[in-house]
């Protein structure tokens, strides 16, 4: 890192970047050719696996299929610093194997999860959402992150 002063060398600090956060950008590729997506998801600190939802089929499923190392980032955004012409923000950028979560406890708790972090109303949602019928209709995908790097770049105390 150019910057060294800017990089995150505490673990713990970027894992809790990834858990308060809900939205990652995911890179992969398929045939030589990238795609990038943007997404929802929730972080299971205990096995380190980030969790997202996804339609049962279409563009992101058919690169996961076909190539399932994906590139991530997370980030923190905390605004633009007024007078500085400068920027707040940490990142948690990761190497990661992404698979589909095929073990239906896992997927349930993977999808309570993400109501839980995301819905005002969670119990409503769960009730409406987490039955049969209607998990089998949507997938869900497990990234364990393989490797990470972090990035900050916070307000100056002058």
């Amino acid at each position: 890192m150019r910057l060294s002063e800017r990089e995150i060398r505490d673990k713990r600090l970027m894992y809790r970047v990834l858990a308060r956060n809900g939205v990652a950008t995911l890179a992969m590729s398929r045939d030589n050719r990238p795609y990038l997506v943007t997404l929802n998801y929730v972080y299971d600190q205990k096995p380190r696996i980030l969790y997202f939802h996804s339609a049962s089929s279409g563009k992101k499923i058919d690169y996961l299929t076909a190539n399932r190392m994906v590139w991530g980032q997370v980030m923190e955004d905390m605004g633009y610093i007024e007078g500085k012409c400068d920027y707040s923000y940490r990142t948690v950028q990761f190497l990661g194997e992404a698979g589909e979560v095929l073990d239906p406890s896992e997927k349930i708790r993977a999808l309570t999860m993400m109501i839980e972090k995301f819905d005002r109303a969670p119990e409503g949602m769960k009730e409406r959402l987490l039955r049969k019928g209607k998990i089998e209709k949507v997938r869900v995908f497990g990234v364990k992150i393989l490797e990470m790097t972090g990035k900050e770049s916070l307000p100056r105390r002058t």
